[in-house]
C-alpha cells in the first residue's frame, strides 16, 4: 500500500513537471533527477491527459496512464 502511494506521488510530480515545468518546493536534487528521468517516458495530450509513450521501431504510440487528472497542483508551490 505504501509503495502505491509513493508511485502515485511520483506520477503527480511528473505530471506537474510536464504541465507547469516546475518541481514541488523542497524537492532534493536526487528526486528532481528521478522526476526528469520518469518524465521522458510520458507526454501530456491536448486535453490534459498524461500518456505513456511506447517505442516500437521508430514509432511512438501512447496509452493513457490514469483516468483522473491531478487537482491542486498549486499546493506544491505554496
Amino acid at each position: 500500500m505504501e509503495d502505491e502511494k509513493v508511485e502515485d506521488d511520483l506520477i503527480q510530480e511528473v505530471y506537474t513537471y510536464l504541465t507547469v515545468k516546475r518541481y514541488p518546493d523542497g524537492v532534493s536534487e536526487g528526486r528532481k533527477r528521478v522526476i526528469r528521468k520518469k518524465a521522458t517516458k510520458f507526454m501530456i495530450s491536448d486535453d490534459g491527459m498524461m500518456l505513456y509513450k511506447h517505442k516500437k521501431k521508430q514509432k511512438v504510440t501512447c496509452t493513457g496512464v490514469r483516468a483522473y487528472l491531478f487537482r491542486g497542483i498549486e499546493s506544491f508551490f505554496d
